[in-house]
């Protein structure tokens, strides 16, 4: 921190980001702990509001198995439903929950990105962030354990 060395400990459930200054080359950075042996409770709350999510468990996990869309209000279109965001290397990727209220029930409970369905997968090592709109509750978001 400043000339210093850091005294920063990241905890459980807590994000951070890290910015590589414009003209720097890429950095792998590892971080160590343990994994959790149960299920994770992320606090999500009122809107307007964005928190940093993840995962450390050492495969990928869709949108549909990671059961946020059991929490998260969906809506008809994107400006009317919560987001994921996810950086993509060079800018971001939103994906939103349908609910189209039962008129396209073939559709309703899966993420989109766009018109089309989502491709953004939480992968480990990555950091992504849910946003909930204006007006909408917060809820607890129970990350399964995947293993």
């Amino acid at each position: 921190t400043g000339n210093d060395p850091t005294t920063l400990v990241i905890n459980a459930d807590q994000g951070f980001m890290l910015e590589v200054a414009a003209g720097h080359a890429d950095k792998n950075v590892t971080v160590v702990g343990a994994m959790s042996d149960t299920a994770r409770t992320i606090t999500l709350p009122v809107g307007p509001s964005m928190t940093f999510v993840g995962t450390t468990y050492p495969i990928s996990n869709s949108l549909v198995s990671s059961e946020l869309g059991n929490y998260a209000v969906g809506g008809m279109s994107e400006g009317e439903a919560e987001r994921v965001w996810s950086w993509n290397g060079t800018g971001w990727e939103t994906a939103w929950l349908v609910d189209t209220g039962g008129a396209f029930p073939e559709f309703d409970g899966q993420w989109f990105t766009g018109n089309d369905p989502t491709t953004i997968q939480f992968n480990p090592g990555r950091a992504y962030m849910v946003e909930v709109l204006t007006g909408h509750n917060g809820f607890d978001w129970i990350y399964p354990k995947m293993y």
